[in-house]
């Protein structure tokens, strides 16, 4: 009926981008950037799909964009460092955590990524203050208290060890957050 409906197009993808079908989503991310190339949110969803995909290239391209007109967007920074932590390019993923955590000091992502680059720069101590962050800001993080766990253990602080593994067992309701769990190694 109407081929300029923006606002269909862009539902359309992001119905496509929910189920799990990327590649459909990025024809009708691209059709509502036809129509107004200065949509943002058809950028930032456009970055994710991309991501999802695997073409890094494309995926940093439009969350940079995104960035260039919306630089207060902590989720933006989180998935744009998280896409470097991937590659291991730990400088320009901590560049990235650190400009979320500016913006929102509380941010789980921000603070258990900064703590794993801070591990795997062998700053264990520095890295313990974060993933403790990260388990207050959300006591049902599973990811930071094995990091935690595995980071007191290297530093010989078994107890330590030892009582985060234990506070994680008796958590009332086990469910948690997850991430893939190349993130965590």
């Amino acid at each position: 009926i109407n081929p300029n409906f923006l606002e269909g197009y862009y539902n359309l993808a992001t119905v496509y981008k929910k189920i799990n079908r990327p590649q459909e989503a990025i024809i009708f991310f691209k059709k509502s950037l036809n129509l107004d190339p200065n949509h943002l949110n058809s950028y930032f969803n456009l970055a994710d799909c991309y991501k999802l995909l695997g073409q890094t290239d494309e995926a940093i391209k439009n969350y940079n964009y995104y960035i260039e007109k919306k630089s207060d967007d902590v989720e933006v920074y989180n998935n744009l460092g998280s896409l470097y932590f991937d590659l291991k390019n730990y400088e320009i993923a901590k560049i990235n955590f650190s400009k979320a955590l500016s913006i929102d000091m509380s941010s789980i992502y921000a603070n258990f990524y900064t703590a794993l680059i801070l591990a795997h720069e062998e700053k264990e101590f520095l890295a313990i203050n974060f993933l403790r962050k990260t388990i207050d800001l959300d006591k049902k993080f599973y990811p930071a208290y094995s990091k935690l766990a595995e980071l007191y253990k290297n530093v010989f602080q078994y107890y330590n060890a030892i009582n985060t593994l234990n506070d994680f067992i008796n958590l009332k309701d086990r469910k948690s957050t997850r991430l893939n769990s190349s993130h965590v190694s």
